[in-house]
């Protein structure tokens, strides 16, 4: 492995990542980017497959992206590519961002023989996906790897649990960028536009329409919430495979013509402004969840109160009763409870609303995510390990 060179003006690092469509684990790449002091480091993105969403926002920061075609999930062809690449240009870190860019980057730079290596966790989820092959790959490229980046702390102990004390990890939270709160002219602008009267409480969520976020249960709640409180709209932002099995369940519950579905948006913060509350089903297994889901922390920054699942790393955003309430997956009554006493005061919710929004702004800031980022790669380049 090799160390920082003197003559070196900046710091090479070569960010690898499975697609840039839209979704948390692309955005965080994206700030992380956008804030990166650029005297110090030179970034560079390969993407393991074309298109995506963050494509053109990541070359309007200046930065080179390099995109692979795809066939599969797992190519030699792409692999080969890739290694190539890492040989030819030998930075001094490759970071990659999530599965399959952990198993094709990490083999890469071992091949390659070269570069510092970081990999990432950032959910639960795709364990529950990998095969026997993938997870001895998974292994071997989180025990070899210079160091892996957690975003919870709920993460960091799952992989300690799973691969064993040889691993250097660390936590490194999301940052989020602030936004403006809530103000009512926005809110009637969303409203309207969504075909949704100025005078109707709004519930939402924002999310892929995929199993793990749980949609089912949004939905299930919603049902409640309508039984007792009728004049509540519900929106669903984001599209999915699920899409048209969701609006179905809607019409058998007998609240589709109170269910909103935006589809795919790319003004989720101007959406916000139309809620009252964020409501976050999102689980897996019943106890593990996402690692720190950027959902939570917009609704947060937006001002709004949320009750949430508390699997995974939700739990470390804020304390039941704080910026929200926080309900055990599954727990359908518990949701629909806290759901209906926040649409009853509209005091409480201003006040969670508003420390959410100030958590945010003091634990979870982009600023505080860069600089660690940053710090990182220094004391890896120094061959310091990463606990």
């Amino acid at each position: 492995m090799r160390g920082v060179k003197s003559l070196d003006p900046q710091i090479q690092i070569l960010y690898v990542i499975a697609s840039l469509d839209i979704g948390g684990t692309e955005r965080q790449l994206y700030l992380l980017l956008k804030h990166l002091d650029r005297n110090r480091f030179a970034p560079h993105v390969v993407s393991l497959s074309p298109g995506g969403y963050w494509i053109q926002p990541i070359r309007d920061l200046g930065i080179e992206l390099i995109t692979l075609e795809r066939r599969t999930n797992y190519e030699l062809k792409r692999l080969i590519s890739l290694t190539g690449m890492i040989r030819n240009r030998n930075p001094h870190i490759v970071h990659s961002y999530q599965p399959p860019a952990n198993a094709y980057a990490g083999l890469a730079a071992t091949m390659a023989k070269h570069s510092k290596m970081i990999a990432s966790r950032r959910s639960f989820d795709f364990e529950t996906q990998s095969n026997a092959l993938k997870k001895i790959i998974d292994r071997t490229i989180y025990r070899n790897a210079d160091a892996v980046v957690c975003n919870s702390s709920s993460l960091y102990e799952n992989l300690k649990n799973r691969y064993g004390e040889r691993i250097n990890a660390v936590v490194i939270h999301n940052g989020i960028e602030m936004v403006d709160p809530p103000r009512f002219e926005r809110a009637s602008e969303v409203k309207n536009m969504l075909g949704v009267p100025l005078e109707a409480p709004v519930v939402g969520t924002v999310g892929r329409l995929i199993p793990i976020k749980n949609h089912r249960l949004f939905l299930d709640i919603a049902s409640g919430v309508f039984k007792k409180r009728p004049d509540v709209y519900f929106v669903l932002v984001g599209d999915g495979p699920l899409e048209n099995e969701l609006r179905t369940y809607a019409e058998t519950l007998g609240i589709a013509d109170r269910v909103v579905f935006t589809g795919q948006r790319d003004d989720v913060p101007l959406l916000l402004n139309a809620f009252d509350i964020f409501l976050f089903t999102s689980s897996n297994h019943y106890s593990e969840g996402e690692g720190l889901p950027n959902a939570v922390m917009e609704a947060m920054v937006s001002g709004l109160p949320c009750v949430a699942s508390r699997a995974g790393g939700t739990q470390e955003l804020f304390q039941d009763g704080e910026a929200g309430y926080l309900v055990e997956p599954e727990a359908r009554e518990a949701y629909l409870g806290r759901t209906l006493t926040l649409l009853e005061d509209k005091i409480l919710r201003r006040s969670m609303g508003q420390m959410g929004r100030t958590i945010i702004q003091k634990r979870y800031s982009v600023s505080a995510m860069v600089s660690q980022f940053e710090d990182l790669y220094t004391k890896v380049l120094n061959g310091n390990t990463a606990h």
